[in-house]
């Protein structure tokens, strides 16, 4: 059973806001897009599982999908967790095109494009490793006791060349494709055959670990160095993500596709919670969705019912960021 399911990160979805709202221009754009592309070919490569990860028994096991857990004064970040009564095991999620060498002498992983381009990540299978022993660290920290964990590194496309030096078995016992692992997960099931948690305690686990999981939320104006000023106001189409609507006759038009909607202001307002603050006044709503007339704000805010703060022009009203 999936507990947290396969949704975009919060860090995917505040990229994906900032690019509606930046100018086609802006010299930063190009290092954005660049960045958003890695976010969503590894987000694709985890959603890619689900497929897979739905032939597991539900009633056995439990799926949480990007979990990011404290440990001390830090946090770690798993792609997949899957627990049972008898093991646990963490997945490392990689989406690579071309080819792949693991070299052990620098403990490395170097990919090269079907251009000839080299890049050099770092080894996943250290940092799969490192999670385990983070997650042994979380757990002793909750009070759950100790389980088997076991890891495994996934490459989501099957026609990812994976290459090492001979005898390298670190490698070639961690790392597989995505078609090769239920195989490998039926040899796990049969290895661990005594139960280490029962069905109250797996409750207890999950709990504990949905209760302690920690979205990143990063500050992407700060990181990027952009002024909240550049950023383009008005209402976004939701199909094809026009700058701005139209608002006619109590809903909003867009003038490329045509979508009309009555609430596609509540999507972009989402724009701002991701972006911006997750609380905003009526100037500062009637300022970002581009709207003249600070009676239709107000209207449009109370019809969204959303708690607020203070009285008459003091007003704020609290933004939530769907999820």
């Amino acid at each position: 059973m999936f507990i947290k399911g396969c949704g975009p990160s919060l860090t995917l979805r505040k990229m994906e806001a900032l690019l509606r709202r930046l100018p086609l221009e802006d010299p930063k754009r190009p290092i954005i897009e660049n960045d958003y592309g890695k976010y969503l070919a590894g987000f694709r490569g985890e959603q890619s599982l689900v497929y897979t990860l739905s032939f597991l028994n539900e009633k056995q096991y439990l799926i949480f999908h990007d979990i990011r857990l404290p440990i001390k004064n830090h946090f770690f970040q798993i792609d997949y967790l899957i627990l049972s009564a008898n093991f646990a095991l963490i997945l490392e999620v990689k989406n690579y095109v071309g080819t792949v060498y693991f070299d052990p002498q620098f403990d490395q992983l170097i990919r090269t494009t079907q251009q000839d381009i080299e890049e050099t990540f770092p080894d996943p299978v250290s940092q799969v490793e490192q999670h385990r022993s983070n997650l042994l660290i979380y757990l002793h920290e909750q009070k759950l006791g100790t389980i088997p964990i076991e890891t495994l590194v996934i490459f989501s496309n099957p026609y990812t060349q994976l290459k090492t030096t001979q005898g390298n078995h670190k490698i070639t016992k961690k790392v597989i494709h995505k078609e090769k692992f239920l195989h490998i997960f039926q040899g796990l099931e049969n290895k661990y055959s005594k139960e280490f948690l029962t069905h109250k305690a797996m409750k207890k686990v999950s709990k504990i670990i949905m209760k302690s999981h920690t979205p990143l939320n990063q500050d992407l104006l700060l990181k990027y160095q952009i002024q909240r000023e550049i950023l383009m106001s008005g209402v976004h189409c939701p199909i094809c993500f026009t700058l701005p609507m139209e608002k006619l006759l109590g809903k909003w038009r867009c003038n490329i596709c045509d979508h009309q909607s009555s609430k596609t202001h509540i999507q972009s307002i989402q724009d701002y919670a991701l972006l911006v603050d997750t609380k905003i006044t009526n100037r500062e709503f009637r300022n970002f969705l581009d709207i003249p007339s600070a009676s239709i704000s107000a209207k449009l805010l109370n019809s969204m019912n959303l708690p607020k703060e203070g009285k008459s022009r003091a007003v704020t009203y609290q933004l939530i960021i769907d999820e």
